[in-house]
């Protein structure tokens, strides 16, 4: 199975913000995810995450700290997998 790519999804919040802010934005909404919440729900949690300062105040230097190896998308995908496997949705 493919994923899209973070950029697909956020291309101009990518480009604004950077990708690992992005990544790191769309991780925390995920952590917060309540079952029963749809995808669009979780892609306009990131966009609002994205909107505030004070988050983008905290998020940039965890993002600029990350190392080159450091993906939060693909940790984010990987949760996913591993919520699923175990039987949540």
């Amino acid at each position: 199975m493919s994923h899209l790519a973070l950029t697909d999804i956020y291309p101009q919040e990518c480009t604004l913000h950077g990708y690992r802010v992005v990544g790191l934005a769309w991780r925390q909404a995920l952590e917060t995810m309540q079952e029963g919440e749809t995808l669009g729900q979780l892609k306009a949690r990131t966009r609002e995450l994205l909107q505030d300062p004070q988050v983008l105040e905290q998020l940039r230097p965890v993002a600029a700290k990350m190392s080159a190896g450091e993906d939060p998308w693909i940790w984010a995908i990987e949760r996913r997998k591993a919520h699923l496997r175990h039987g949540h949705d």
